[in-house]
């Protein structure tokens, strides 16, 4: 796009700069420079900043664009598209942009290279914008060399708007390799692209296989697996010896990042020598920065038990070993500081009623979609996962593991229906049972989902499971809760995981309730009311505060003597 006023520099320019230069074009008509100013001015509103404090980075636009919940801003994803589409324009004012579709026509050597990649749409999306780019530059297909190709990867990363230009990248040079393979006269300039990031944690089979044995031993031995052994008196579950599991291999891992032949760590021992021990706690310290975390010293204290009931080390080793976990417990005890930030997000009324309003508009927006349609049928199963976590706040591996006929208890008479997760057959955090009894609307809820939608999901007839995977089993955790955290992002544009659900729901009653702890405590089935109050104290100081000063304006503006 060209204009008569003069570009201003990209690295001093702003969205302000960029209104007023839309303003003086002659180039554009009317009804352009409207469209135009609009986009921008809704991108200033959407970040909720003002037009001059946005810098025209388009490295850090794109960014911010790609993380812009825009439903939750009342944007359609047409509607939204467009306006990328007018913001990458109107940068283009202020420096040249990669334009999001090239308006161009081919050049004839390149038109006819993709003539016949015509019977693959796949491969000639894949390749078409780094051509139209190259055919733009006069860089016909027997001209190609790396250097252009690297300079189109620059384009990506400094003049385009590309959610994730890594990732396009790598998206293009897959459809570019095999372009080579496939269309003959293809340009034989091959695409190297660089592993994402280095491989961190080594495979079993990089180690000695007496090491896996000692660590399959000693898992064995904390869950209680041998009833006549001499195990712990409380044994693991398996999930947490799957996450143990996980550590061991990885902080072996870390000591091979950090010069050792994984050739040498042959059991236990070799991981819990002080000097091995010190080195691989350093690996995930110089990763954070130089500072502990939860994280670390849950590597820590894994290693100082193993090196104390199942090593057996000596004293003044296990002292050693004690100090060193002690320096690297956290500071602060009970929820993050990151977490707290995140809750108190629904000091904002608008925002909490759009949270717990969230299950019915799903709902109406999968039976708008279509019964018969599985994206309806996942849209209505993320509407009841996210009911359960509001009304029974649960953690995330008991939802996805709810089963219909186990889990959900249907009383005859009173037509009640609880959820019950009993710790005797299920995986529960402290063995505490859970039972909630669930709101009429949650049943109502949850049976439209499973009359209507959730046949659509299922391949196996004799698959019980409220969320069912692809096959004959529960949803995994992972893939639940991420589908979770997307959906609340997207419609209300809050960052949530959905083990903050329990957060949120703790958050809101004692908003209501100052200082109900105790009810907190069994609604999420905390063994130690310090718990509790560790993780809550002060959430509801405000609330506290605002029933207080009603106490003092109510005398203030009553009856007076």
């Amino acid at each position: 796009m060209t204009s008569t006023t003069t570009s201003l520099p990209s690295i001093s320019a702003n969205f302000f700069d960029v209104l007023m230069l839309i303003d003086r074009s002659e180039n554009l008509s009317v009804r352009r420079r409207q469209d135009l100013a609009s986009a921008v001015r809704t991108v200033a509103r959407v970040f909720g900043r003002d037009p001059a404090q946005i810098p025209c980075r388009s490295d850090v636009l794109a960014r911010r664009l790609a993380e812009v919940p825009y439903l939750a801003h009342g944007l359609s994803k047409g509607r939204w598209a467009n306006i990328r589409s007018l913001v990458n324009a109107a940068l283009d004012l202020v420096q040249p942009m990669m334009p999001g579709r090239h308006q161009e026509p081919l050049s004839p050597a390149w038109e006819k290279l993709m003539l016949q990649s015509d019977d693959n749409n796949s491969l000639r999306r894949r390749v078409s914008k780094a051509v139209h780019w190259l055919s733009a530059r006069k860089v016909e297909p027997d001209q190609v060399t790396q250097e252009h190709l690297n300079e189109f990867l620059e384009a990506l990363r400094q003049t385009s708007l590309a959610k994730d230009p890594e990732a396009a990248w790598r998206n293009y040079a897959y459809g570019w390799n095999r372009a080579i393979t496939r269309i003959s006269g293809w340009p034989p300039v091959a695409i190297t692209v660089q592993n994402r990031r280095p491989v961190q944690s080594l495979p079993w089979s990089a180690f000695p296989s007496s090491f896996k044995e000692d660590v399959d031993g000693y898992l064995a031995h904390v869950m209680g697996c041998d009833l006549l052994g001499e195990g712990p008196v409380r044994p693991v579950k398996q999930i947490t010896a799957d996450t143990w599991n996980f550590h061991l291999r990885y902080f072996a891992s870390a000591l091979v990042h950090r010069g050792h032949d994984p050739s040498t760590i042959r059991t236990l021992a070799d991981l819990t020598a002080i000097d091995r021990f010190k080195e691989g706690l350093r690996f995930f310290i110089e990763k954070n920065d130089g500072k502990s975390s939860s994280y670390i010293h849950a590597f820590a204290a894994l290693m100082k038990a193993i090196a104390q009931h199942w090593v057996k080390v000596d004293d003044e080793h296990l002292k050693e070993m004690i100090d060193i976990a002690s320096r690297l417990a956290p500071a602060r005890r009970g929820m993050t500081r990151k977490n707290r930030d995140r809750v108190r997000q629904f000091e904002d009324r608008n925002v909490a009623v759009a949270l717990v309003t969230l299950p019915d508009k799903l709902m109406r927006i999968a039976d708008a979609v279509g019964a018969a349609s599985r994206k309806a049928a996942i849209l209505a199963q993320k509407a009841v996962a996210i009911e359960l976590l509001l009304m029974a706040p649960m953690r995330i591996s008991n939802l996805a593991a709810i089963d219909l006929d186990v889990h959900l208890v249907r009383h005859r008479r009173s037509g009640a229906v609880h959820l019950v997760i009993d710790p005797e057959i299920d995986e529960v955090k402290n063995d505490e049972p859970l039972d909630f009894p669930l709101p009429a609307e949650t049943v109502v809820l949850i049976d439209r989902y499973v009359d209507t939608y959730r046949p659509l999901l299922v391949r196996d007839p004799t698959n019980r499971a409220l969320f069912p995977n692809s096959t004959n089993g529960s949803k995994g955790r992972s893939l639940l809760g991420k589908q979770i955290s997307e959906t609340v992002f997207k419609y209300i544009g809050v960052k949530m995981n959905p083990h903050l659900f329990r957060h949120v729901a703790a958050k809101l009653f004692l908003d209501q309730t100052p200082g109900g702890y105790g009810v907190v405590q069994r609604v999420l089935a905390h063994r130690s009311a310090d718990t509790t109050t560790r993780f809550y104290t002060g959430f509801e100081t405000a609330a506290a505060v605002r029933h207080f000063d009603d106490v003092v304006l109510s005398l203030r503006h009553g009856d007076r003597p």
